[in-house]
């Protein structure tokens, strides 16, 4: 179930956010990270050294490094020692989509990591930056894992500033974390039995300044003179292969090392930029409190009996799915869906699977129904499951109609699921924002109609139109 830290801890949001805090959902990641180049300009007391602390955490595997004379050596070990980041709990960001685990780094990825930090170092490099940049160029580091790193090493100014705050709050009752250098009197959430740990929203991006080979030509018109200098050194890459990939640039900087210093040289020149918190453009958290709001204002009469059949909780589920098309369709949540008051941008599709699961969350909590989003039943993960026991689980999938994959995944991934989850019922929903040529809707029309005539068990579809509907006045 959805749940904020202040409804968990039922205290004003408001609190929160004067207090410059990111009011998390706890049982479930917002996609956003921490930039550490934010560090540098963040307003919270407990951080003021902390983008000094990471860098001097790099300097010195750095150094380690450049002291070693080959693999396994004391010096290697000694920056293999500091270069083994574990998962960071109860941060409520990044990837993760079973739970709000972070992204640590184990020995097979740490011995790739400290093997081109050698190389590049040994060809003149030593900027601590470099670990920051290394989502451009390496396999299974993205900005989830750059993000966690910093957590790892400032993770006791996070605690020390999510001490005070709950203390100047008020809040009592909480739990003892211990970090390296004291304890910390901080809430534990009950949902991963980890620490509540606060995040300054003043360190929060949506996505770190470069973090994908993709980013690498925005970053290169930041600055004409290094622009043009770049085109050279990488040009032979830009020509063969578009876009390049991590492998790619991986080769290119081996051969030539300029390339990341240039890099490094516009990263550090380029002023980072926090995320909008006030218009929340990826959707992903203005959702949560919408949806408390809508099921006040708009309360299901569902009730279900002791021992209720997968008939009685599809039924319930239906309704909800039903009430979530009522709220998109007039009661004006569909302004949620785009990033625009004109509602021509849609957001992500995920955004449209946050306000289900806002919405479908009060319900199913009034109904003591379980709602799991983002389950992995071993073939994929599926939006959601709803369920009442062991057999009385209903699936439910959502695709945006911008989505080119709309009929694939009824045809397809619906029928993995219910047969990996064992499942007697299924829901499709199709929120439709445009973006679908009338191709496409005959195709997935087609795909529904020949699966019902095959006499084979197929999800209930429901279509939700997503697109801005003209006021009365201009009818």
């Amino acid at each position: 179930m959805a749940v904020s830290i202040s409804t968990y801890l039922d205290i004003n949001p408001q609190q929160l956010d004067e207090k410059g805090a990111f009011d998390a959902i706890l049982d479930v990641d917002s996609k956003l990270f921490i930039d550490p180049h934010l560090l540098k300009s963040t307003e919270a007391p407990e951080l003021k050294h902390s983008y000094n602390r990471v860098c001097k955490h790099f300097s010195g595997i750095i150094k380690l490094l450049s002291q070693s004379q080959k693999q396994g050596d004391k010096f290697w070990r000694s920056a293999a020692d500091r270069f083994l980041f574990s998962e960071v709990r109860g941060l409520c960001i990044g990837y993760s989509g079973k739970s709000t685990s972070g992204s640590g780094i184990g020995k097979k990825l740490q011995a790739r990591l400290l093997h081109t930090a050698k190389v590049i170092i040994d060809a003149g490099i030593k900027d601590s930056e470099m670990f920051e940049l290394m989502g451009l160029f390496e396999k299974g580091v993205g900005a989830d894992r750059i993000s966690d790193m910093v957590a790892n090493i400032i993770l006791s100014d996070l605690l020390a500033y999510t001490e005070r705050v709950f203390k100047e709050l008020g809040i009592t009752g909480v739990g003892t974390t211990s970090c390296p250098d004291r304890e910390y009197q901080v809430p534990q959430n009950q949902y991963n039995s980890s620490p509540i740990v606060l995040i300054p929203k003043d360190i929060l991006a949506n996505l770190p300044l470069v973090h994908e080979p993709a980013d690498i030509p925005e970053v290169a018109a930041f600055n004409y003179t290094l622009r043009a200098e770049l085109n050279r050194l990488i040009g032979d890459i830009w020509r063969d292969k578009k876009p390049p990939t991590k492998d790619d640039y991986k080769r290119a900087i081996f051969d030539k090392p300029a390339i990341l210093s240039r890099l490094i040289t516009i990263y550090r020149e380029m002023p980072p930029e926090q995320y909008d918190f006030d218009n929340d453009p990826a959707g992903q958290f203005i959702w949560y409190l919408h949806s408390l709001e809508y099921a006040q204002k708009y309360p299901l009469d569902l009730s279900l009996n002791p021992s209720p059949t997968v008939d009685d909780v599809f039924d319930v589920v239906m309704q909800i799915c039903k009430q979530f098309k009522q709220a998109i369709e007039n009661n004006g949540s569909h302004t949620l869906l785009y990033k625009d008051k004109d509602c021509t941008k849609s957001k992500p599709e995920e955004a449209s699977q946050k306000v289900f699961l806002g919405i479908a969350s009060a319900y199913c909590k009034a109904n003591d129904l379980d709602l799991s989003p983002e389950t992995n039943s071993g073939r994929g993960a599926v939006d959601f499951k709803i369920s009442r026991g062991f057999n009385s689980r209903i699936l439910v999938e959502t695709k945006l109609s911008s989505n080119k994959k709309m009929a694939h995944g009824f045809e397809k991934q619906l029928a993995e699921y219910q047969k990996a989850e064992e499942t007697m019922y299924s829901v499709y929903i199709i929120i439709n924002v445009g973006g679908c040529s009338d191709d496409r809707w005959e195709e997935f029309h087609n795909t529904v109609r020949d699966a019902k005539k095959s006499g084979n068990r197929v999800p209930e579809v429901i279509i939700v139109n997503g697109q801005k509907r003209p006021t009365a006045s201009q009818i």
